[in-house]
């Protein structure tokens, strides 16, 4: 997967209800609120592309972020 194919799957994945228990946990903006769970199924695209790991870290999108720490 292309890092804006990671994005816009991360958009989709995000719901305003955790996007609130983020930010009430101190969270900053900009995130989209997607479930670990959820984003756990991207890891594989992740995992074995270290540039893409790397933009994402970048993109200063805190779920975007996590996923690249995580993969």
């Amino acid at each position: 997967m292309t890092y804006e194919e990671i994005m816009q799957k991360l958009e989709e994945l995000g719901s305003e209800q955790t996007k609130q228990i983020y930010k009430n946990h101190g969270v900053r903006e900009p995130h989209f609120g997607v479930k670990i769970g959820d984003m756990k199924k991207l890891v594989k695209f992740v995992k074995k592309d270290h540039e893409l790991a790397l933009k994402l870290y970048d993109s200063d999108n805190h779920d975007a972020m996590y996923l690249a720490g995580v993969g």
